[in-house]
């Protein structure tokens, strides 16, 4: 029997939707706020976005000068642009992944994909860097990150553990498409890809899931989830499908094909 997808939680104990789909600019990524022992930014979203960003804020008595910290799941302008206008209202400092912290300090637009909508990335400071395994405490609540390569060489996913759930903020790992440079390097990535959602699988007590667009709100059943994922991630080579691409350089891949036949549950 297929599961419903209907359900959109914007609120699971202290951890909240604040931006993305339906909320702020319709390219930001999803934004979450922990409300803990201090208010943490799970993202922020891209400059385009960061007025209403704080208007959510608001609704959950934050206001940006309250935040300490913004986790960025990867350096793309839309997950994270909006940092520059909130370091110049804050204090926040701004942590990223080790291997992608050299695309944010240097605005490059390329690599943050800024490009791909148009604008011009702006060097920000990062304030600390992400390794795998990274362990955020907010009192009950622990923040961990899972280091998750493909979609960008430094891509996390953010584990968030409170009383009675566990919940994969799990960005563009999860239906993330991206920009490939070299098609030999295909088959490198897509075989980085199946390993981090293999990864992913093997997390035990996750309860809810969230991706990084499209998709608004935190969804429970986060284990059937993640085994469609699995099942849907480039089940068959993909150079096929971007050869008559290649001569115009950068090939946007899209890697989740449903194959006729097989059984998904969502």
């Amino acid at each position: 029997m297929r599961h419903t997808d209907s359900q959109q939680i914007l609120s699971l104990g202290k951890l909240h939707q604040v931006g993305g789909e339906g909320l702020t600019h319709p390219i930001d990524a999803n934004t979450f706020l922990v409300t803990g022992d201090y208010p943490v930014l799970i993202e922020c979203g891209s400059k385009l976005g960061y007025s209403l960003l704080k208007q959510r804020l608001v609704e959950y008595n934050v206001s940006v000068e309250d935040i300490k910290l913004v986790l960025a799941t990867h350096c793309d302008f839309d997950h994270v642009s909006g940092f520059s206008m909130l370091s110049h209202e804050s204090d926040a400092l701004l942590l990223v992944s080790t291997k992608d912290k050299q695309a944010v300090e240097s605005g490059d637009s390329t690599r943050t994909e800024a490009v791909y909508y148009g604008e011009k990335a702006e060097p920000m400071t990062v304030g600390g860097e992400v390794e795998d395994g990274f362990c955020l405490k907010l009192g009950e609540i622990a923040i961990r990150a899972i280091h998750t390569p493909w979609h960008t060489p430094g891509s996390v996913c953010y584990r968030i553990d409170q009383s009675n759930t566990s919940t994969l903020i799990g960005s563009d790992t999860l239906f993330g498409w991206y920009f490939i440079n070299r098609m030999e390097s295909l088959d490198d990535d897509i075989r980085q890809g199946k390993e981090s959602l293999k990864r992913l699988r093997m997390e035990r007590g996750l309860t809810h899931v969230a991706i990084g667009h499209a998709m608004r709100g935190i969804r429970a059943d986060a284990d059937d989830r993640l085994e469609d994922l699995e099942r849907q991630f480039a089940p068959i080579h993909l150079t096929p499908l971007v050869e008559e691409a290649e001569q115009e350089g950068r090939v946007y891949i899209d890697p989740w094909i449903k194959l006729p036949g097989i059984s998904y549950k969502y």
